[in-house]
C-alpha cells in the first residue's frame, strides 16, 4: 500500500523592489542560504539512517541530491506581443545557469507539460497576498512509502513568472531570467537572500542577475556534501 511518509511542501513569493540598484553601494550580510526545510530533510535521512532502516535514508537523501533528471515544462501561451522566443529562451538561461554552476550535479530535461514534475507558467501579472510580485513557486518534496522497506523520493513544483511589469511595460529578458533562476533556487533548497548580486536576493528591474552568486552554489553543495555523507554511509551499512 503506498503511502507518505513525509510530505514538505513550501511556497515562496518574490518581490519586486521599488528602488534603484545601485552595486557601489552593496554590502554582504550574513545569511543561511539554505531552506531549513532542508535541514529538517537531512536530519530525517540521519535519523532513518540511526535507525538502521537504509532504504528511507536514501530516499530522504535522494530529495536533496535529487539523482532523476528534473523533468520540467515551460507555458509561454499567455504571452503576448510575440515575445514567445524571449520568455521561453529566459526560462531555459535560468535553468542551464544553475545546472552549469552546479557542475552537472543536478539535471534538467524539457519535456510535455503532461509529463513535467516542475511546470513553469508566463503570465501577465503575479499577484499574491494583496500585492503585485515578480514571481511565485509552490514545492513540494514528498518520501514515499511502497511497503516492505521501499521508499522513493517525489519532487515537484508550480513556477509563475510574469511577463510585464506592475505598470504594463514588457519585463526585459534578464529580469526574466532572474525571476525563473530565483524560483528554480528555491526547488533545489535555497531560501531567499538579503543581497543584491545574488539570485535569490532581491530584483532590480534596473540591474537583475542573471546567474547564481558563488556563495549561493557554495551554500546548495554544502548541503549536498551532507546528504551525499549519509547516503554514503547508508550504502557502506548496506553492503556489510
Amino acid at each position: 500500500m503506498l503511502k507518505s511518509t513525509s510530505l514538505i511542501t513550501g511556497l515562496a513569493l518574490f518581490t519586486l523592489s521599488a528602488g534603484v540598484a545601485d552595486p557601489s553601494k552593496n554590502y554582504y550580510r550574513e545569511a543561511d542560504l539554505v531552506q531549513p526545510k532542508v535541514r529538517d530533510l537531512l536530519k530525517s535521512a540521519n535519523d532513518a539512517l540511526n535507525q538502521g532502516d537504509i532504504n528511507k535514508t536514501l530516499a530522504y537523501a535522494d530529495l536533496i541530491l535529487v539523482h532523476q533528471e528534473i523533468k520540467y515544462s515551460i507555458d509561454t501561451t499567455k504571452v503576448k506581443d510575440g515575445r514567445e522566443a524571449e520568455a521561453r529562451q529566459a526560462a531555459l538561461d535560468a535553468i542551464n545557469g544553475w545546472q552549469s554552476s552546479l557542475e552537472g550535479q543536478v539535471k534538467f530535461k524539457e519535456v510535455p507539460r503532461n509529463e513535467a514534475t516542475v511546470r513553469i507558467n508566463f503570465v501577465d501579472s503575479v499577484r499574491e497576498m494583496g500585492r503585485e510580485v515578480a514571481g511565485y513557486a509552490v514545492w513540494q518534496r514528498q518520501v514515499l512509502d511502497w511497503g516492505q522497506g521501499r521508499y522513493s523520493a517525489k519532487l515537484s513544483g508550480d513556477i509563475k513568472i510574469r511577463f510585464t511589469t506592475p505598470t504594463g511595460q514588457p519585463m526585459q529578458p534578464a529580469a526574466m531570467v532572474h525571476t525563473t533562476a530565483h524560483e528554480v533556487g528555491h526547488l533545489l533548497g535555497l531560501w531567499d537572500s538579503p543581497n543584491y548580486g545574488d539570485v535569490m536576493g532581491p530584483l532590480y528591474l534596473n540591474h537583475p542577475v542573471t546567474k547564481p552568486s558563488l556563495r549561493e552554489v557554495n551554500a546548495l553543495k554544502a548541503a549536498r556534501a551532507e546528504a551525499v555523507q549519509i547516503a554514503g554511509a547508508a550504502l557502506q551499512v548496506q553492503s556489510h
